[in-house]
């Protein structure tokens, strides 16, 4: 008699803590729960016969609250090689490793059953929706990983805001400039009266200025830097000890010296949203409770409080000018020049994928809309795409063309500013004008019949409020016309060509992501994804005659280069939902 053959399945096993604190945890939970699938696997293939066999465990640090499922691609590969059928099964330690959303884990229990894929929990078994009983128990199960969660949330939020309220106790321990840590107690501050004067100049220059660009170069000079801070030595996952980390001492730069002039810590106190009516008598009309630090209490602020509102006033102010920078978050490098390449029904056909943003915002990718279950991670192509861009820079003159090239069209440019702005000017005279002749207006109209100057006040006030406004709009755009004008001259200056590019090339990855978007969509004019491979097509219309040819014409095949540079090859970038 010939033996039967065994039944062979293979499957995926998803593992997951809340924190990356907790997956650095020595013998952690992902340790445990691993090796409790990895029993479970054998035990199952001695009593059922069929041998079920674990090819990949996904391991994930994120929260399973639902407005973390988007932060998680091992999940997304999941729900991905369901759909695709390649895999037999998946196993969980319990129901709220998978997610603590009972919509979602509902979807993909039905997902799963739909395509045939089996899914099973280390402590009840498989989940069978078609079996009332199971089915019940799935239900009860998935309806307690969500509510426990959302106590939890709620019990360590009232919690951390009785500390706030009642003993001025922050969230953190993160210490700035102008405080140090308390000698004995954790997340209380210490007025540093040294740095205090430090933080004091910098906010009255700040003022003085009105711009955190000039205010950088004030720090820069005066030898101003970030609060230097050490971090708690910690133990990783193999047990070795990592000694503490030196953070902090640099020298100031947009970014963080914005954060320096509105951190709440630096007034001394903030403010939050009562959600659970905690504190009714604190409350203002819109249910919005005020709190002040331990240290404001004791020593006052950091910064006057009339300091504080004017600096407050004048970056309010600023935003509109500022959201050049906020957006910049949000820019896609490669937009409008990336495309996926697929066989269907034997036809080739080209699509372009485009940028897309979770609710949150907190995740971003570029997705096919016409095949909706292609989704790359953002920041895991872009990273792909800019190191070849950087070796690209280094071997050709491509950079310096298109520098050159800007260069020559900053005179046409200069000279259409400068009419922008003396048509501008007289606009802003011509207000003036009219500004005057409604006070003179008034004037006359004060010596004239009681009876009429009400009606008249009353026009011409409606007349003097509409020109004040519209005077404001025009003298903003007479000094970002001046800004502009500063920069385009700048450019023109001799030698300038050879500061900018030996900058660029020195700190690219620094760059913020529209002059990224400028350099990478003016070499490469397509990315093709096809048979799990990213092509680079590189533009050389307008090189130096003398620039490197060692590019020209070629391909990168990065599925070949693998993760060169920390970047992460196509199979792992490209995640299907």
């Amino acid at each position: 008699m010939t033996k039967k053959k065994k039944k062979y399945k293979i499957g995926w096993a998803l593992t997951r803590v809340s924190t990356e604190e907790q997956a650095k945890t020595q013998h952690g939970s992902l340790e445990q729960q691993k090796n409790m699938l990895g029993r479970w696997s054998e035990l199952l293939t001695e009593r059922s016969g069929t041998i079920y066999r674990i090819t990949r465990f996904i391991e994930e640090d994120r929260s399973g609250r639902a407005q973390s499922l988007h932060l998680r691609p091992g999940l997304q590969e999941l729900e991905a090689a369901i759909r695709h059928k390649r895999i037999d099964f998946f196993v969980v330690e319990k129901l709220d490793r998978l997610s603590r959303d009972q919509m979602y884990n509902q979807k993909i229990v039905r997902l799963a059953q739909e395509f045939g894929v089996e899914v099973h929990e280390f402590e009840s078994g498989e989940i069978d929706l078609k079996d009332r009983g199971k089915r019940m128990s799935f239900n009860m199960k998935n309806m307690w990983s969500e509510e426990y969660s959302l106590e939890l949330v709620e019990k360590i939020t009232k919690k951390l805001r009785e500390s706030m309220v009642n003993n001025g106790k922050d969230s953190s321990s993160m210490p700035i400039l102008g405080l140090d840590k308390h000698p004995t107690k954790a997340c209380f501050y210490n007025i540093n009266s040294r740095e205090q004067k430090d933080v004091i100049n910098i906010f009255t220059e700040f003022l003085r200025v009105g711009s955190v660009k000039a205010t950088v170069v004030y720090c820069l000079k005066r030898g101003y830097k970030t609060k230097e801070r050490w971090s708690r030595e910690s133990v990783d996952k193999e047990g070795n000890i990592v000694p503490p980390k030196k953070f902090g001492g640099e020298n100031f730069n947009e970014k963080n010296l914005r954060h320096l002039l509105s951190c709440r810590k630096l007034c001394g106190f903030s403010y939050f949203k009562d959600t659970w009516e905690q504190f009714p008598k604190l409350q203002d009309e819109e249910g919005v409770v005020r709190w002040e630090y331990a240290h404001f209490r004791n020593q006052g602020p950091v910064v006057p409080l009339d300091l504080w509102d004017k600096v407050q006033s004048v970056l309010a102010n600023n935003q509109q000018k500022n959201a050049r920078f906020k957006s910049d978050k949000n820019v896609y490098l490669l937009s409008g020049i990336l495309f996926r390449q697929f066989t269907k029904d034997e036809i080739q056909q080209v699509t372009k994928l485009v940028g897309a943003q979770a609710k949150s915002g907190a995740n971003m990718y570029y997705e096919d809309r016409v095949n909706n279950e292609i989704r790359i991670q953002k920041q895991h192509i872009e990273k792909v795409v800019c190191a070849r861009v950087k070796t690209f820079l280094n071997d050709s003159g491509v950079l310096r063309s298109v520098l050159e090239s800007n260069c020559t069209q900053s005179d046409e440019k200069a000279i259409k500013i400068e009419k922008q702005l003396k048509a501008i000017t007289l606009k802003i005279e011509e207000y003036e004008r009219a500004l005057q002749n409604i006070s003179s207006q008034l004037r006359t109209a004060a010596l004239g019949d009681g009876s009429s100057l009400i009606s008249t006040a009353r026009f011409l006030g409606e007349q003097n409020e509409k020109i004040e406004k519209d005077l404001a709009q025009l003298i903003s755009d007479r000094e970002r016309l001046r800004h502009e004008l500063h920069i385009v001259v700048d450019l023109m200056k001799e030698g300038k060509i050879g500061e900018m590019l030996a900058r660029t090339m020195k700190d690219f990855d620094q760059r913020c992501d529209l002059e990224k978007k400028q350099i990478i969509q003016s070499i490469i004019p397509r990315i093709v994804i096809h048979d799990n491979k990213l092509e680079l097509f590189f533009n050389f219309v307008g090189l130096p005659s003398n620039g490197s040819r060692k590019h020209r014409g070629k391909k990168f095949d990065l599925n070949k280069i693998g993760s060169e540079g920390g970047t992460r090859t196509p199979d792992q970038a490209v995640n299907s939902r």
